[in-house]
């Protein structure tokens, strides 16, 4: 699941991942993150730092707190400075902060096959 409410930046991570495999759900707007989970609860999220009136920190913690998503792989992708709120995400569970700049889909997708047990599945 990538949650971002840049439309640019979500349709090429989108069509990116899709290339190498992925089957991707995008969410623009984080107060529709609840019913999106109701539907489908995704393998692992790529979530931006800046998300309007809401950082990603908070749905972090929030994905963190929700027993359906603690253990959910969650990589945080901005063009926000990482040294300002990299340790926030680190203490938060995400597994890496990603700068857009200099992310590729593909190397995003390298990172996320990392993450993901062999199998692709994770345990519920």
């Amino acid at each position: 699941m990538l949650i971002d409410d840049d439309p640019d930046a979500t349709d090429m991570y989108r069509l990116g991942l899709e290339l190498e495999g992925f089957r991707v759900t995008v969410v623009n707007d984080p107060e529709r993150l609840r019913g999106s989970l109701d539907e489908e609860l995704p393998d692992v999220f790529v979530l931006d730092w800046e998300l309007g009136d809401i950082t990603g920190g908070d749905v972090l913690d929030r994905l963190k707190s929700d027993p359906r998503t603690a253990s959910r792989p969650v990589f945080m992708i901005s063009n926000h400075p990482e040294e300002t709120s990299e340790g926030r995400t680190a203490r938060a569970g995400a597994l890496a902060w990603l700068i857009k700049a200099r992310t590729t889909p593909n190397r995003l997708a390298a990172q996320i096959h990392e993450a993901l047990p062999p199998s692709g599945e994770l345990a519920e």
